[in-house]
């Protein structure tokens, strides 16, 4: 691991002294204020400019309503990295992030249902993630934004300014649409979905976030949810799955680059999954530049993407 931390990213002596002997459940039952973050948390705003080192970090933004999967994706693409100890013939070394990617790992694995609402990416934390990686002299640094689906399903729908406000998001160029499979397997579910997810796309053009030049994916998450036997429910699906696709494509006017179906929670032997991770991966097209002592990244870096 590297050693070279930004002091931003050690933490306070208060938030590493309330860690030490304490499991990660007993962690997220204080529910810690913004003044004591977890040692090497998600990243905001203004924190993700000290990840600046020799190389030009790739952003991958994922948008999503909650409850569709992107934490769960992300934990699982962190739990690969861990586990295997490499991504698309990548060797993950470092991660400035590895509390909030522990964090989403284990609101994944919770098991009791009791308390839905705080088992979940929360709007107040921090939502960068960064990922490592090396082959050789090659380094690669993927940072992944994983915003509150709930940013995105009460705010972002019906503030355009509060979209505007997110610079990442606008001047990312690359953002990946997540998708429930389960929302379009009914005309009832769908209705609701569709209302909202075209107020959300409207609200993105209108702050010019389709402006600059985006690579644009779409995940269709949860696809174990589709029966096969069901020859109704997949001609639903595959019929609004096109008209979801056709949504992103006429805002954005922007040719869809890939699309997955995928199911994120599955571990074992889930190529489908595994290719999304490569996929991340290879989409690191990073360019070595000297190092900058001030830099405003979130405005100035990834413009220059």
């Amino acid at each position: 691991m590297e050693n070279n931390k930004s002091a931003i990213l050690k933490g306070s002596e208060q938030s590493q002294e309330s860690i030490v002997g304490v499991n990660t459940s007993e962690l997220l039952a204080t529910k810690p204020n913004l003044g004591g973050r977890f040692y090497s948390d998600a990243l905001d705003d203004s924190q993700i400019n000290g990840i600046i080192r020799s190389i030009n970090p790739h952003l991958i933004t994922l948008i999503g309503f909650s409850e569709f999967g992107k934490s769960t994706f992300v934990a699982s693409m962190y739990h690969r990295a861990m586990t295997q100890g490499q991504i698309d013939g990548y060797d993950f070394y470092d991660s400035d992030t590895f509390s909030g990617f522990e964090r989403r790992a284990y609101i994944r694995d919770v098991g009791l249902k009791l308390n839905k609402r705080f088992n979940r990416t929360t709007n107040t934390e921090g939502y960068f993630l960064t990922l490592h990686f090396k082959k050789g002299n090659e380094k690669l640094l993927l940072v992944i934004s994983d915003r509150s689906g709930e940013t995105y399903r009460n705010e972002y729908t019906s503030n355009a300014e509060a979209v505007k406000a997110d610079k990442s998001l606008i001047y990312s160029n690359h953002i990946v649409f997540f998708i429930d499979v389960s929302v379009l397997m009914t005309s009832k579910n769908y209705l609701g979905f569709k209302s909202k997810f075209n107020s959300l796309n409207s609200r993105l053009y209108s702050a010019e976030v389709f402006k600059n030049e985006k690579t644009i994916d779409v995940i269709f998450n949860k696809i174990d949810l589709l029966n096969k036997e069901d020859k109704n429910a997949c001609q639903l699906f595959e019929s609004n799955a096109k008209e979801v696709i056709q949504i992103i494509e006429d805002t954005s006017q922007t040719k869809i680059n890939r699309q997955f179906r995928i199911c994120s929670n599955n571990m074992e032997d889930n190529h489908d999954l595994y290719d999304v991770f490569d996929y991340f991966v290879e989409s690191c097209k990073l360019v070595n530049i000297p190092t900058v002592s001030e830099i405003d990244w979130i405005n100035t870096k990834v413009k220059e993407l």
